[in-house]
């Protein structure tokens, strides 16, 4: 199966966030007890504005409360995306049920002009009801990625059949809207359960 090359630009971008958050691992030692990356208190919390089914308005206030795992990717992707979110729904399938009810997975599309509202709410069905997925205009999408340290671009084959080069890791929120973690869409189930599990502990001690 064809995998995606990213192009140079969105490598510095992932290395550079990455780069911080390796700095700040060494300076404060905040990964202990996690495999995915704690991310800086001054990273931008959850807010978005994106359309979904019926043309309604989905924001992060529908998510309150909710420990949410973020995740941009498309519906054509050939490989990452229809992995990771396979493991998201199994992680969430290893939880007690209690605690998977107060997760919810929100993935966002970088390709509007081909996942239609429809198309993006048949595949969020698919993995179960704790998925949404939904997307907004090209210009507002790069401004949603941009504050989230990510980015996106459609490969131009003067076509419908094209790749677009993405971020792959999955941000996850306490029930607060707080970002807390950077996932990295290889982590095992496992790993993500136990992550997972371990933010909704702490959320339930914030809130």
């Amino acid at each position: 199966m064809q995998r995606l090359v990213r192009p140079a630009w969105m490598c510095a971008l992932g290395l550079s966030l990455g780069a911080a958050l390796i700095t700040l691992s060494a300076c404060s030692n905040p990964t202990r007890g996690w495999h995915g990356a704690p991310l800086p208190d001054d990273f931008p919390a959850l807010q978005f504005e994106l359309h979904t089914q019926a043309d309604q308005t989905l924001t992060e206030r529908d998510f309150e409360g909710q420990v949410t795992l973020m995740f941009f990717g498309y519906l054509s992707c050939p490989d990452v995306c229809p992995a990771t979110m396979a493991k998201l729904r199994d992680a969430l399938a290893a939880l007690p049920d209690a605690e998977a009810q107060r997760v919810r997975v929100l993935f966002v599309s970088v390709d509007p002009t081909r996942d239609t509202p429809e198309r993006l709410s048949a595949y969020a069905a698919h993995f179960g009801s704790a998925f949404t997925a939904a997307t907004q205009s090209p210009e507002q999408l790069r401004q949603l990625t941009s504050r989230y340290g990510t980015s996106f671009q459609l490969e131009d084959s003067g076509g419908q059949h094209y790749l677009v080069a993405h971020g792959s890791h999955i941000l996850a929120f306490d029930g607060q809207g707080r970002a807390r973690l950077m996932l990295p869409h290889d982590a095992d189930v496992d790993a993500l359960r136990h992550d997972i599990r371990r933010l909704l502990q702490q959320s339930s001690q914030r809130a």
